[in-house]
């Protein structure tokens, strides 16, 4: 579900927010355990061609990854090489994930990812993603940002449920 667009009268940009909640019937802690891993979204997030890890390193119990995502972004009907620059900071112990990334031009995400352990042994994986760019692009790049995410969240969850992860 979209919340409207925010403007920030100090940014040029404009924003929008996306919650992207999926079910995936897995216990968290193996669901926390392939999500969180950067090198399973290869092959599933459906512009990622690589994923270039920079520097991984321990914050007072936060796993700091920075790294450069190679990806083959579809802009109508070329394709555009990004290299996007970001940074994911995992809290293993409270079970969430924040990650921040840019690419040009001036394209910035920020994500908060959660898991909740469900009842049932299922755990839900909400995707609290914030979109910013250029009033022109704002819409195209969270359209085809959430679709994308979508895409992933179901590869993850069809390969955790049928246990190829």
């Amino acid at each position: 579900m979209y919340e409207a667009g925010q403007h920030n009268p100090a940014e040029s940009r404009s924003a929008v927010v996306v919650d992207l909640p999926i079910t995936i019937n897995a216990p968290l802690e193996r669901v926390w355990s392939v999500y969180s891993n950067l090198h399973n979204d290869i092959g599933r997030h459906p512009f990622l061609k690589d994923v270039i890890t920079h520097r991984t390193c321990d914050d007072s119990g936060v796993e700091v990854v920075d790294f450069t995502a190679l990806e083959d972004i579809p802009m109508g009907p070329i394709t555009f090489p990004g290299h996007t620059q970001a940074e994911q900071r995992l809290h293993p112990a409270e079970h969430y994930y924040t990650s921040d990334s840019w690419d040009i031009p001036n394209i910035t995400t920020h994500q908060l990812i959660t898991f909740t352990a469900n009842s049932d042994g299922s755990t839900t994986v909400n995707e609290h993603i914030t979109f910013l760019a250029d009033a022109t692009l704002i819409q195209f790049t969270a359209d085809n940002g959430a679709s994308s995410h979508r895409a992933y969240q179901a590869a993850l969850k069809r390969d955790i449920e049928n246990g190829t992860l």
